[in-house]
Parts: C-alpha cells; sequence; structure tokens
C-alpha cells in the first residue's frame, strides 16, 4: 500500500491501453491496487493484449479444480505473490508474461480498482 502511495504522488497515471504501448516501446509501466493488509502490483510486460483467464483454479469451497474461462483484452503481466505457497493458491498472481493484468485480482469487481502509472521522466 506504501508503494501505491507513492506511485499515486510521483509518478503518472496512464489507462491500461497507454500503458500497453508505452511498455512497448520499453517503458517501465506499474500496475497495482491498495487492499487490505497489503497490496498488488504488476508490470505491464510488451506485446499484444490478450484474453484473461484460461487456466485452471483451486476452488476451496467445492475442493476441485475449475477452469477461468477466457475474456477480454488485457495487457500481458509480470506478477509474484507473498502469499502464493503452493499450486492451490490463485495461480492468476503469478506470471512471466503468460498472464494479463486482470489476472492476480481475478474478478471484474477487483481490476475495477486497478489504476496504472509511468515514471514522469520517462514519458517520450
Amino acid at each position: 500500500n506504501t508503494l501505491i502511495d507513492y506511485l499515486l504522488a510521483n509518478w503518472k497515471t496512464v489507462t491500461m491501453d497507454e500503458g500497453v504501448d508505452l511498455a512497448n516501446k520499453g517503458v517501465v509501466v506499474v500496475g497495482g491496487k491498495k487492499a487490505s493488509g497489503h497490496g498488488h502490483v504488476v508490470i505491464i510486460y510488451p506485446g499484444p493484449k490478450k484474453p484473461c483467464g484460461g487456466y485452471q483454479y483451486w476452488y476451496k469451497p467445492a475442493k476441485k479444480y475449475l477452469f477461468l474461462t477466457p475474456k477480454g483484452s488485457y495487457a500481458l503481466a509480470l506478477s509474484t505473490s507473498i502469499a502464493a505457497h503452493s499450486s492451490l493458491d490463485w495461480p492468476g498472481t503469478l506470471s512471466c508474461g503468460d498472464k494479463t493484468v486482470w489476472d492476480p485480482w481475478g474478478r471484474d469487481d477487483e481490476f475495477a480498482g486497478v489504476k496504472f502509472w509511468t515514471p514522469k521522466a520517462q514519458l517520450p
């Protein structure tokens, strides 16, 4: 959450689409959202947008794997998680450009609060 506060105060806010264009030009673009406890941040990975989802996840209440149906068009993401300890944790938080900026949050209502920033000095 402290990092999000810093980005809000010191970096330029951009849209996801602007972030894709900037990342494809080699400019760093960070996305993130505050949350209780700690927030989460991602880096927009260069490349074309793609649908989110398209992978299995462990649904704890039913004790079984479900498939997250692909949808939409989102920026690629670099992402990791200090909370992911096993394959049963949310797989959307772990990405080396194979998942999107939507996937760490896994729901439209959660992703709605995600913002994107780029350093003011790096704008082309």
